[in-house]
C-alpha cells in the first residue's frame, strides 16, 4: 500500500483484536492531550537536547505534519530524522523496512 492508494473500508470481521486495542490506546491518548501541553517539548528542549534521538517521518503525514520533527531536529544537537518518502502516519512497507533499519544503525552508533 502507498501513502496515496485509495481509502478502503473494512467489514466488521475483518478488525482484528490489534486494531480494536491500538484505537483504544490511541483514544486514551487522545483524552488526556498525549499527556504533553502545547510545545511542552520545545519550551524545555534543553533538557532533552543532548540525548541521542531518532526521529523517523512519513512525507505524507496529515496527522504530524513534518514542522514538529522538523522543529525538534533543529533545536537538538544529536539528533537524526529520516523522512520516508513514500509513507504517511502509518509507514508502509518501505517505510517498515528503513524504521528496522534506521534503528539498527541509531542503536549500533551510540
Amino acid at each position: 500500500m502507498s501513502a496515496q492508494s485509495d481509502v478502503k473500508y473494512l467489514e466488521a470481521e475483518d478488525i482484528s483484536e490489534e486494531d480494536i486495542a491500538s484505537v483504544k490506546i490511541f483514544l486514551h491518548y487522545e483524552a488526556n492531550g498525549f499527556f504533553l501541553s502545547d510545545n511542552q517539548l520545545l519550551d524545555n528542549i534543553s533538557k532533552i537536547k543532548n540525548i541521542p534521538t531518532l526521529i523517523v517521518h512519513g512525507r505524507y503525514d496529515l496527522l504530524c505534519p513534518l514542522e514538529g520533527a522538523w522543529q525538534l531536529k533543529n533545536n537538538m544537537n544529536k539528533v537524526n530524522l529520516i523522512i520516508l518518502p513514500t509513507s504517511n502516519h502509518r509507514l508502509t512497507a518501505e517505510g517498515e523496512l528503513a524504521r528496522k533499519l534506521a534503528i539498527t544503525n541509531f542503536l549500533l552508533q551510540h
